[in-house]
């Protein structure tokens, strides 16, 4: 289904998003569903009486939302005020805290030992993800986050993520421009919930094009809610492992002569 925000008509998605997104949900779902979907949303009908099967096994539950935060002692769920600004203010997408069954589902998927990996999480709006990835033997933990505001409660909330579960301890957020960091050299695990559109994911996807090149190393993407799967898919450096309408799966292709 589409993101919740844009029915409530806050996030102003590009034009060629809701035309790519059309055409995920027909390859994902299927013509039939698909014009059945556009027809009931046409006529105001909505979803609840006619929604879109999971595309894959997944199906995450409704979730109380101050349940979780309970449970890991944090406080992630609650919206945010919009704080981004200037270029990040017109491309940058409103917070929304991550899927934590996805996000488990996938990391359960990747063929890697987390040991010799850093994890990056572009856009860490409250710090979830990264609290969530601090539960993996990780090298590092690094989430980049243009407001201010929610770079600091990310760092509260992984002060105070109460957990025996927790392996990697050097997980930290910084403030920054996501369009303009700087990738660890390291081989790496980027995350991205939808954050930003536009320009800004272009930046970002030449950024760390330019930077495989002056250092090849192995890289994986999971992009949850991936509206932009296109600049993935059509870059000849990322293969496309995995999609869903919940989230895409990429892998540097030259990463695999790096690791041979």
């Amino acid at each position: 289904m589409l993101h919740k925000k844009i029915r409530a008509g806050v996030v102003p998605i590009t034009f060629r998003n809701q035309f790519h997104l059309m055409l995920r949900r027909w390859q994902l779902f299927g013509p039939g569903k698909a014009l059945r979907y556009y027809a009931n949303k046409a006529f105001g009908l909505g979803q609840r009486n006619h929604p879109m099967p999971p595309p894959v096994s997944i199906n995450p539950a409704k979730i109380d939302n101050a349940a979780v935060d309970q449970r890991f002692g944090i406080e992630a769920s609650a919206p945010a005020p919009d704080a981004h600004g200037r270029e990040s203010k017109k491309w940058g997408l409103l917070y929304e805290r991550s899927s934590e069954t996805i996000f488990r589902h996938v990391m359960q998927k990747l063929p890697i030992d987390p040991e010799n990996y850093v994890f990056v999480d572009l856009g860490a709006g409250k710090g979830f993800v990264l609290c969530l990835a601090a539960e993996y033997r990780f090298k590092k933990v690094v989430g980049v986050e243009y407001s201010s505001k929610l770079a600091g409660m990310a760092a509260d909330n992984l002060r105070l993520y109460k957990t025996d579960s927790r392996q990697c301890a050097d997980a930290t957020c910084v403030l920054g421009d996501a369009a303009e960091f700087s990738f660890p050299r390291a081989p790496t695990v980027l995350y991205l919930y939808n954050p930003f559109q536009g320009g800004v994911m272009d930046r970002v996807i030449a950024n760390l094009k330019e930077s495989l090149q002056d250092h090849p190393r192995d890289v994986w993407i999971f992009y949850a809610n991936p509206w932009e799967h296109r600049k993935f898919k059509r870059s000849r450096e990322f293969e496309v492992i995995e999609l869903t309408w919940d989230y895409a799966l990429y892998h540097h292709k030259n990463s695999r002569a790096v690791a041979a």
